[in-house]
């Protein structure tokens, strides 16, 4: 078992501070959904931890020992919030982009993937891109995966085939989640923290 951890994690954006000393940890096999306002830090947190914020105190670790910036994506993949694929290209472009052979392999088996496969980015639904996107970062091969409102507009019958496929990642890898679709969330997580005043803390009562 692998874990990630980030310790007493300060942040603010000018003098508006959003973390203050926050914790969070996760093991592989765990699936961690992280709750929380709109502001309150969710993203920023998951920004650090991918190492596209650095603040001077982020100390990220996995088993004890510290992961720099540029070497996290060697160990985590991160879906963030905002679309990633390049809008004026067809699907199966942007997955050849994106994928190596086999991940590609894997990803052209998928039957929602294969409907898609033709279209531009820019024509597809905010649903059906956040299937794609979501099953990108699924595919990459990592110990921890941290996910940005992965179900966002995505379709129940599909959110079922994603949660489907977490359920099997994180039978070897670590999740935590961020999504507003509190009942999503409530089927696919293990364990829920809130995050509140710039700190983390856990829920014991499930989502509902």
């Amino acid at each position: 078992m692998s874990k990630l951890s980030i310790d007493s994690l300060h942040f603010s954006y000018q003098l508006d501070p959003v973390l203050t000393g926050a914790c969070i940890s996760c093991n592989t096999g765990e699936r961690i959904a992280l709750s929380g306002e709109n502001g309150s830090g969710k993203s920023t947190l998951f920004k650090i931890i991918a190492g596209q914020l650095n603040p001077p105190s982020a100390p990220l670790k996995i088993d004890d020992i510290y992961i720099p910036p540029s070497d996290r994506f060697k160990y985590l993949a991160w879906l963030p919030q905002d679309s990633f694929l390049p809008k004026g290209l067809r699907v199966k472009q942007a997955i050849s982009l994106f994928s190596t052979k086999n991940q590609k392999q894997e990803l052209f088996s998928d039957s929602r993937i294969q409907e898609l496969l033709d279209r531009k980015i820019r024509n597809l639904s905010g649903g059906e891109k956040r299937y794609i996107e979501t099953s990108m970062i699924l595919s990459l091969n990592r110990n921890f995966y941290i996910l940005d409102e992965p179900f966002t507009e995505v379709e129940p019958l599909y959110q079922k085939t994603l949660f489907d496929k977490i359920s099997t990642v994180s039978l070897t890898a670590g999740f935590i989640l961020i999504d507003h679709n509190s009942s999503a969330m409530a089927k696919i997580a293990t364990s829920q923290l809130l995050l509140i005043h710039g700190q983390v803390y856990p829920i014991k009562e499930r989502l509902e």
